[in-house]
């Protein structure tokens, strides 16, 4: 799997030689933040842009993502959802999805399925699967929200995607380190690739990052300096098992 590490801005450089990355919309209008993404796709990395439903509590509307966008020139673009709301989010994604992709041709796309229950999400990825997207996102929340135990049944409940040529993207870490691995044992080489700013969240708390230690409930402060060399230690664990890596 491909790692993305997300960081707050004054640790931007400590990822500076990673080659996929998930910049987030919300964050976009601030020089730093922009150049940063910009200069890591000039060089050829992978840059996928967030709508912000998480760091915000609403994704980004259709026109507000267009305009980051333009000032970001992100490979991939992940398309409004509404937490846990499969029917506001295909209606939102759709809408977005026609309005973008006339806007922004060259540009990849990805859906993220929604729903309160199982059967609400597997029918949201079965009709997400059959649109002209190139990636289905795999929530957190399915696990956070209590959706499901873990994403690899999750995946499992979905054969039309996983026999389908969708890349998948796992957004976020719910706390199971491991999670990943067990992915990866199970359908190699399937998943592109997973993201999430845990590690930072752990050092802003001060907590070392380890398989078992619980994930802080907090948010990530993006602006805030944290201790760098707890962050180094933690991006390093976070890079081990976000790839597939054993205990």
């Amino acid at each position: 799997m491909r790692v993305a590490t997300i960081v707050p801005i004054p640790h931007l450089e400590l990822t500076r030689d990673d080659d996929y990355f998930l910049a987030l919309a919300h964050l976009v209008h601030k020089h730093e933040y922009r150049s940063f993404f910009r200069r890591a796709a000039k060089r050829g990395a992978f840059v996928c842009m967030d709508n912000g439903v998480v760091e915000t509590g609403h994704a980004a509307t259709a026109v507000r993502l267009l305009k980051c966008a333009q000032l970001l020139e992100p490979d991939e673009i992940i398309l409004p959802d509404e937490l846990c709301d499969s029917e506001r989010t295909l209606r939102r994604s759709m809408r977005a999805l026609k309005f973008l992709s006339k806007k922004l041709p060259e540009t990849a796309f990805m859906v993220v399925p929604q729903g309160k229950t199982r059967m609400e999400w597997i029918q949201c990825v079965q009709e997400m699967v059959e649109w002209p997207v190139a990636t289905i996102g795999i929530s957190r929340f399915l696990v956070n929200a209590g959706v499901y135990k873990n994403r690899l049944d999750a995946l499992r409940d979905v054969p039309e995607l996983l026999e389908s040529t969708k890349d998948i993207h796992l957004l976020g870490c719910p706390g199971d380190l491991l999670e990943f691995s067990r992915i990866e044992q199970a359908l190699p080489g399937r998943v592109r690739g997973v993201d999430s700013g845990i590690a930072a969240i752990c050092a802003q708390e001060n907590v070392v990052l380890r398989v078992g230690a619980e994930k802080p409930r907090v948010e990530l402060r993006f602006d805030t300096a944290i201790n760098t060399a707890l962050l180094e230690n933690n991006i390093s664990v976070w890079k081990h098992y976000a790839s597939g890596g054993k205990a």
